[in-house]
Parts: C-alpha cells; sequence; structure tokens
C-alpha cells in the first residue's frame, strides 16, 4: 500500500508540483479524503511531509499537489436495490 509519487526534474525543485497516485479506492474513503479526514488524508499529508520538509525555511517554496485517485467499481449484479430479470 505505497503511494507513487512524481517530480519533475527542473532546476526550480521547490516549485514543482507533486502528482500522489493513490490508485483504486473505495467511494467511502474518496469521500473522507475530500473532506480531508480519513487514512487516504493522512497518507497524503505524511508523503507530502516526506517530500517536502518544513525546515528549509520558505513557506512559498511548496508548489501544488495533486492527489489521483481512482474509485473502485461496484461488486454484484444487484444494484440499487432490485434484481435485473
Amino acid at each position: 500500500m505505497t503511494s507513487e509519487v512524481q517530480e519533475s526534474g527542473s532546476p526550480h525543485a521547490g516549485t514543482d508540483p507533486v502528482m500522489i497516485r493513490l490508485g483504486k479506492r473505495k467511494r467511502k474513503d474518496i469521500r473522507k479524503l475530500s473532506k480531508g479526514k480519513g487514512r487516504l488524508f493522512a497518507r497524503v499529508v505524511e508523503t507530502h511531509s516526506r517530500i517536502r520538509p518544513e525546515g528549509d525555511g520558505q513557506a512559498d517554496a511548496s508548489g501544488p499537489v495533486f492527489v489521483v485517485v481512482k474509485q473502485k467499481k461496484r461488486k454484484g449484479k444487484m444494484r440499487w436495490g432490485s434484481p435485473w430479470w
């Protein structure tokens, strides 16, 4: 359950955008992430702090962070509570 991180290698390393891919996750986890709660949000914060340590003294050095999450498909044939006979 590791998250994949990509950074571009330009000379302005402090302002480059960071993309964090979290893979396929449940709808409930994605909803919590959008509200700033849950395990996925904690993983994003931890990954961002690991990439960009706060000890550099520059508050504006952090570039934009993009989080990519795919929603898992629902299992089963019965959706919306009724069978399709």
